[in-house]
Order: C-alpha cells, then sequence, then structure tokens
C-alpha cells in the first residue's frame, strides 16, 4: 500500500506569504511582452508614408524653376532632372478589366457543386449522401479514388476560372533615407546592458547551474530588449500601410471574439468530461512552481517538453485557481491570443479587413480549435507564435525595427512551449527564402531588422539555449521518437499499417495527412474526435482555396500560407507517427481556415462585380447565417461527444473533487495505480489519498482509516463491497457510467455532492 507520494499529494507550505516566487515574475514578464506588443501597435503613433518636405528624394534641378511636386511629372517634364524609379500605384479595384460572365459562374458553380459531392462521396455515413446505401457499401479505397478525383477537378476549374485576389491601393515605393536616432546615446547603453545581461546569465548557468540571480538576469534583459526596440529607428521611410481600423470593424472583431470566447469558456471544467494524462501531468508541474518545490525555468518537464512552456500554467493556476478551472483557463487564454493574432495576420498580409474577419470566424468555429483551447499545453506556443507572425509581416512591410524585435521574443516564447512551436523556426526560415526572390525588397531593406529578430528569439531563449546544447538529446528526444523512420516509429508502423516496405509507410501516411480535413479522424487520446478537422461544409471550400493559392503561389500573402500550411502537414503530419495526431496539427488550423475564407471572399468580390453593392448585402447576410450555422452545428456535435467521455481516472477524479477537502480518498482498480495516476491525483488534491491493491488481504482495508471517507471501485472488484461495508456499515452506495464503464463509490460519514456546473468553481 502507498499512502500520498512524495511530491504528489500533500502541499509544503510556501516559506513566506509575501515572498513573490520568481516564476511568478518571469510569467509576468512573458504577458507584459503581449501586451506591450498590442500596445505598441495601437496606441503607439505610427509613421505615415508620406515624405516630409525635406525628406522628398534628391532632384536637381539646373534652373530656379519649382521642383513639380510628383517625382512622374519631374522626370517627364524636365529631362534634366535626375531620373528617379517610381513603383506604378496598383489598379483600384473600380479600374480591373470586365468579367467574362457565363464563364465565370458557370465555372464557379460547377466547382462548388463538384467539390461538396466528393466531399459527400468520402464520408456517405455522415455527409449529404448518407442515405445511400449503395455508396456506402462500396469499399473505401474506391470511394477515396472517385471523391480525390473529383476535388482535383474542382480545385483546378476554381483555379482556372477566378481572377486574381483584389488588391489595395499602395503608395509607391519612393527611396528615402533611414529616421534619425534621437536617442543614439541612449540606445548604445541598452545594447551594452542587453549583451552584458543575456551573456551573464548563460555563463553563470554553464558553471553554476540554475540560480535566482540567473532567473531575474534573464529576466532583466528581455526587459531592457524590449526598451531598446522602441528607440531604433525604422530602417526605411517607405511603410507598405493596411487599411486603418474603422469603428464597425472593432464591433465585428470583439463579436467573433466575443463568440469564441464562449465557444471555449462555458462549461469549462466539464467539457471535456475527459481529463489526460499529459494534461494533468503538465498541471502537476505547474502546481509545483505554486508549491515552491520547484524553482528551475531552464530545465525539462514530461516528454522532454522545456520548462519555460510550463510558466503559462503556473500563472493561469494562481490567478484562477489551482484546480481544473485554472489549469484551462491557461488554453483558453492561448485560444483568444491565438484568434487575436490571427486577425492582425490577415489583416496585414492582404491589406483586408473582410478577409481577416472571415479567417478568424472560421478558425474560432473549428472544432478542433475549440477543443485545444479547452485543455492545456497544445495551444500555447500558436498564441505567442501567430502574434510573432504579425509582427514579422509589419516589420517588413513597415520596416520597423520595433515589430522585428518583438517579432523575435514572440516567435523565441512559441518555440519553447510545446513540441510544435518549433516549426514556427521553418515557417519564417522557407517565407524569407522566399522573398529573397520573388519580394527581394523585404529583404534587402530590412536585413537588419531580420537580424534584430534573430537577437530578440535568444534573448527570449536565454540560458535555456544552454540547456538544449548540454542536453541535446532531452531537447530532440520526443521529436525523435516520433520521427516516422526513426527504429521504434517505423516498427510501430509497421505493425499498425500491416506492412514491411518504407515507401507503403510513407504513401499511407502522405494519404491520412492530405485528407485529415475531409476524411481521417484524430487518433489522439487528447482529442478522440471521430470526424475529420473540419466540418463537412467548410472542408470543400478549403480544397478549393487550396488549388486556387497554388496557382497563384507568385503572391507573397498565398505563399506565406500555403508555406505555413504545407509545412505543419509535412512536419506534424507526414513525417511523425499516428497522422492525424491533432496535438501536433494545431497550429496549421489557421491556414487551413484562411483558404476556406478565401473562397467565400472571392465569392462576395464576384457578386459585388456582377451584381452591384445591394447584391453584396443580401450576400454577407448569407455567408454570416452559413458561419453562424457552422459555429452552432460544431459546438452541438463537439457537445454531444465530449460530455461524457471521460475514463475511469477521470470518472474517480471529477467525483471526488466534489466532497470536502478533509477526506480519505480509497481505491481499488486493476488498470491503473489509484495513488499515483496523474489524473486522480491532480483532481483530488489536496485529499488523501490510499491505495489498495486489488489482490490484497480484506485486513488491508483497514489502511483507509476512519470517516469521512470513499472508496472507488473498479467493475470487476465490487465484490470487495462486502468487506468494506461490514467494516463502515451505513454508507452510502453511488455509481457513475461513462461510456459503458462504470465506478462504484461507497461514502462514508458523506452525503452525496449536489450537481454543479463547475463553471468557476472547477469542480
Amino acid at each position: 500500500m502507498k499512502q500520498n507520494p512524495q511530491g504528489r499529494q500533500q502541499p509544503s507550505k510556501p516559506t513566506s506569504t509575501e515572498k513573490t516566487p520568481l516564476w511568478l515574475t518571469t510569467s509576468l514578464i512573458l504577458g507584459f511582452t503581449s501586451v506591450v506588443s498590442l500596445l505598441y501597435y495601437f496606441f503607439f503613433r505610427r509613421p505615415r508614408v508620406e515624405l516630409q518636405p525635406e525628406e522628398k528624394p534628391s532632384i536637381r534641378p539646373q534652373s530656379l524653376e519649382k521642383v513639380p511636386e510628383y517625382p512622374q511629372e519631374a522626370v517627364k517634364n524636365n529631362p534634366v532632372y535626375t531620373a528617379v524609379e517610381v513603383k506604378p500605384l496598383k489598379k483600384p479595384p473600380h479600374s480591373q478589366p470586365a468579367l467574362d460572365r457565363p464563364r465565370l459562374i458557370s465555372g464557379l458553380l460547377t466547382a462548388l457543386v463538384l467539390a461538396y459531392i466528393a466531399q459527400g462521396i468520402f464520408d456517405p455515413t455522415h455527409g449529404i449522401f448518407k442515405d445511400w446505401i449503395w455508396l456506402a457499401i462500396q469499399p473505401e479505397s474506391t470511394r477515396l479514388w472517385i471523391g480525390a478525383g473529383l476535388y482535383l477537378v474542382s480545385m483546378a476549374l476554381w483555379a482556372l476560372v477566378m481572377p486574381p485576389l483584389r488588391s489595395a491601393v499602395t503608395s509607391p515605393d519612393l527611396p528615402a533615407t533611414p529616421d534619425r536616432n534621437k536617442h543614439r546615446g541612449l540606445h548604445y547603453f541598452l545594447l551594452v546592458a542587453c549583451a552584458g545581461l543575456y551573456f551573464a546569465p548563460i555563463l553563470l548557468f554553464v558553471s553554476t547551474g540554475e540560480t535566482p540571480l540567473i532567473r531575474l538576469l534573464w529576466a532583466a534583459s528581455l526587459a531592457v530588449f524590449i526598451l531598446s526596440t522602441f528607440l531604433l529607428p525604422n530602417a526605411h521611410r517607405s511603410v507598405e500601410e493596411s487599411p486603418r481600423f474603422r469603428w464597425y470593424n472593432w464591433i465585428l472583431l470583439a463579436l467573433i471574439l466575443g463568440g469564441a470566447f464562449w465557444l471555449r469558456f462555458y462549461h469549462l471544467s466539464t467539457i471535456p468530461d475527459d481529463f489526460h494524462g499529459d494534461m494533468a501531468e503538465h498541471g502537476w508541474i505547474a502546481r509545483n512552481y505554486l508549491l515552491e518545490r520547484e524553482e528551475n525555468i531552464f530545465g525539462y518537464g514530461f516528454y522532454g517538453i522545456p520548462a519555460l512552456g510550463f510558466l503559462p500554467a503556473a500563472f493561469s493556476l494562481t490567478v484562477f485557481g489551482n484546480n481544473l478551472f485554472g489549469l484551462y483557463m491557461t488554453a483558453v487564454m492561448a485560444g483568444m491570443l491565438n484568434l487575436l493574432a490571427v486577425y492582425l495576420l490577415i489583416w496585414r498580409l492582404f491589406d483586408n479587413h473582410q478577409l481577416a474577419a472571415l479567417t478568424t470566424a472560421l478558425t474560432a468555429t473549428a472544432v478542433a480549435h475549440i477543443h485545444f483551447s479547452r485543455i492545456v499545453e497544445n495551444m500555447d506556443p500558436w498564441g505567442f507564435g501567430v502574434l510573432g507572425l504579425f509582427f514579422l509581416v509589419d516589420g517588413l512591410k513597415s520596416h520597423r525595427f520595433r515589430s522585428f524585435g518583438l517579432a523575435g521574443i514572440l516567435l523565441g516564447l512559441g518555440m519553447e512551449m510545446y513540441f510544435s512551436g518549433r516549426a514556427l523556426a521553418f515557417i519564417v526560415a522557407f517565407f524569407l527564402l522566399y522573398a529573397l526572390f520573388f519580394r527581394r525588397n523585404w529583404v534587402v531593406q530590412n536585413w537588419k531588422g531580420l537580424l534584430w529578430m534573430i537577437a530578440g528569439v535568444f534573448f527570449a531563449v536565454g540560458p535555456a539555449l544552454a540547456a538544449h546544447l548540454i542536453h541535446w538529446d532531452d531537447y530532440i528526444g520526443r521529436t525523435r521518437g516520433v520521427f516516422i523512420f526513426s527504429p521504434e516509429a517505423l516498427n510501430h508502423l509497421f505493425f499498425g499499417y500491416h506492412t514491411d516496405s518504407r515507401l507503403t509507410v510513407l504513401l499511407i501516411q502522405i494519404k491520412r495527412s492530405l485528407l485529415m480535413f475531409n476524411y481521417f479522424p484524430d487518433t489522439s487520446g487528447q482529442f478522440r474526435y471521430p470526424y475529420p478537422m473540419f466540418s463537412s461544409l467548410v472542408s470543400p471550400l478549403i480544397a478549393l482555396g487550396f488549388g486556387f493559392s497554388l496557382r497563384r503561389w507568385k503572391d507573397a500573402g498565398l505563399a506565406f500560407i500555403l508555406i505555413w500550411l504545407c509545412l505543419l502537414l509535412t512536419l506534424g503530419g507526414i513525417l511523425t507517427i499516428d497522422t492525424p495526431f491533432t496535438p501536433r496539427l494545431v497550429g496549421l488550423i489557421p491556414a487551413a481556415a484562411f483558404l476556406a475564407a478565401l473562397v467565400l471572399e472571392q465569392l462576395l468580390e464576384v457578386v459585388e462585380r456582377i451584381s452591384g453593392a445591394t447584391a453584396v448585402r443580401l450576400f454577407s447576410v448569407f455567408i454570416s447565417i452559413f458561419m453562424i450555422v457552422v459555429g452552432w452545428r460544431n459546438w452541438n456535435e463537439y457537445h454531444s461527444i465530449m460530455r461524457d467521455n471521460g475514463t475511469p481516472p477521470t470518472i474517480a477524479g471529477r467525483f471526488i473533487s466534489q466532497l470536502p477537502m478533509d477526506i480519505t480518498a480509497c481505491g481499488i482498480f486493476n488498470e491503473f495505480r489509484f495513488d499515483d495516476h496523474a489524473t486522480v491525483t491532480f483532481m483530488v488534491w489536496p485529499r488523501k489519498i490510499v491505495y489498495i491493491p486489488a489482490d490484497a488481504p480484506d485486513s488491508a482495508l483497514e489502511e483507509c482509516g476512519d470517516s469521512p471517507l470513499v472508496w472507488a471501485i473498479s467493475p470487476e472488484n465490487t465484490s470487495r463491497l462486502d468487506a468494506i461495508r461490514s467494516r463502515w456499515p451505513q454508507g452510502i452506495l453511488h455509481t457513475e457510467t461513462r461510456q459503458d464503464y462504470t465506478v462504484t463509490f461507497y461514502l462514508v460519514g458523506l452525503e452525496l455532492p449536489k450537481a454543479s456546473s463547475g463553471i468557476f468553481t472547477g469542480k
């Protein structure tokens, strides 16, 4: 019998109630970075595109005549002037060429119909052909080949008939000089301070290991680096501005985020009903920071997750409660930050509020995004990461060092969270390589800013970089373990796919990854959703948007989305075991949602160009209704699946967590050790737990002690109830059932708990 394992059951009291833990200070630094990022962007004065009179291009007339106002006129009317190369203005929307209406309408309708027919063929039991028995009895391979063929035809047709994206009118990119550095002395001082504060903790960490001084120096280096970014001048005066936020943009964004918050917050502690062991382990490491059992933040937790990745959960437990509700609020905050960042990124990348709103709404209502915004761990890197991508794009278009510095910090923090965040480095690297060939000015004019971004990554990681290099096997251990061609993973896939061919394994992985939006369900224990990642109403739009983006890949925005999507599809899907394993693929949800939003945006544009503004308003209402239907349908389906999917440890933990704190909980289970299972211990804490082995004699039951207490017994051990009742008569018998599994509870000196929604209590 094992009682109260050390480090997991009975809390040690803090040494001082007035002491502020160092991990809390660090968490505040991380939160401060995100808040400062957004405040800077919206409330600090941004430079205008127009040049000041004294900053006009150098045009030297050989007479005293007045220099014309526009460079184009200077070159045209005065040949003696020095020539100035001017980028022409993009055509405004109303000047686009006329459409071939019959061809366009017939093509887009045919493409839409074929795409939805293909989706119905993929899923004859859940789609539009669910009543067609002859289709349901066809072999899976036959249905997939037919559906894939129709999908390819629809994608090609859509890409051929749809016109290019409507571009916003931009100002000419005129040559100009950089800003003057008004704080040169202070800036140099801060640079020296940054360097000292960065290298000092790393050297100390290598020589002495982690200490409180090292953590404080790292936090100070982050703060000084952020301050220094605001004193750096712009690298270039030409700024590619995006449409400003109007009052109606703010209202629409607030409505989308408000609905998204409800989908993530409603019954947060009870839906999903299951509490996976990985989430519980994550919660225990975060809780240990609160209980001052753990202080080091430059190490590793379970599965080799960097210790910095547990700080958001530790902060959330402090603010919202040391329970399941407090733990899950970590994911709610990360999910909401991700949605806000998605809106900002699409708006800045495509200069389009409407496209940003559509993308954010589709991301917010995606079942996978809802789920992983309600459980801890997997959404964390993509809250920081997508916000970092937004600031990277803003830096490339505005030439602001501040944006590059904040991008580096946010990307660095994202890569220190769950493993999927490491894909951020590949997204940035591949996109910059693309830009070097097709948007060279973004790289050439911003090379100093990009170096500043890389510096921000190193400052964010801090001494953890030394820990990664010293313990390299720990850092890449999990990545190596899930790589499909590692020996253990390959044997696992040979067994699962019933083959001994590496090529066959790779082809199956490709098929399952490409069709996860339309056909294959999740394979993870953290999600266990029996349907594809996106609704059958949305997945055909993703395919059409993907086809269009492939054809228009020279558009920098579309290339960015394709790189984002394809890299995560490859790194988190094709090349890792058990695909589609959604926890590794959470980051691609916004990119896939954008492809669907792109199709809706194109439909709105076509309606406007064919039928005018009135028809657009009516079609906008239709799209709004479509979004509401998709969101409501997704939530109802998610709720019906997740409301009672608890496993035996979760059943026991949820029931006992509703009982008073001073009780003893005793368990007899064959499947798991009751007093050492993370799910049980996290939910039951700080109650006393006693484990009685199934084969222990009746005399061992005395270990449970006196009332008040509760027994939790698995179905195969209910025969022990007679001995329990003889020792503790007049108890209350109660059963809880989930998925055909029943746990029997026997309460001694207690009353049955009242039903509680658990929204605020964490029960």
